[in-house]
């Protein structure tokens, strides 16, 4: 074996070691999947009621950006929603307008609300994902609201 070669193993072996042994390395990775509980406001979709917003309160304490979050109602993915953290520190999602949940549901059934997101972390050299779910269904129906005058 030429000094080369011998200098170049005893590096890469030294190399591997340290990457192994070294303070602080992370050293394996752990999935964790968590639900998460969910309640979609208002509690009943009436497709007739004018126009207004619906809220998905959750009891996850932060904010998590939208575009980290999969949302999705009857297995159709939202895509015009944004997030934000309540008075209570929970994460909230909110579809500013819902026509385009209303476009998903059917009259007469549960429409299914469905909200996944990952966190990540390192705690103690352990590398952490957390796959976090939560669902809830709501009626949906279709009544004429009385017209007040």
């Amino acid at each position: 074996m030429s000094r080369l070669t011998k200098i170049l193993t005893i590096s890469l072996a030294l190399a591997a070691i340290l990457v192994v042994w070294a303070p602080g390395a992370v050293s394996a990775a752990e999935v964790i999947d968590e639900d998460i509980d969910i309640v979609v406001s208002p509690n009943v979709l009436n497709v007739e009621a004018p126009g207004g917003s619906m809220s998905i309160h959750t009891n996850y304490l932060g904010g998590v950006p939208a575009e980290d979050i999969t949302f999705t109602v009857d297995d159709v993915e939202i895509t015009d929603f944004y997030t934000k953290v309540d008075d209570n520190g929970q994460l909230v999602v909110k579809c500013g307008d819902r026509t385009e949940v209303e476009s998903i549901v059917t009259v007469g059934q549960d429409a299914e609300f469905v909200i996944t997101f990952s966190r990540e972390f390192v705690e103690d050299s352990v590398e952490y994902t957390v796959n976090y779910s939560g669902t809830d269904n709501i009626p949906v129906i279709s009544v004429i609201p009385k017209n007040p005058n």
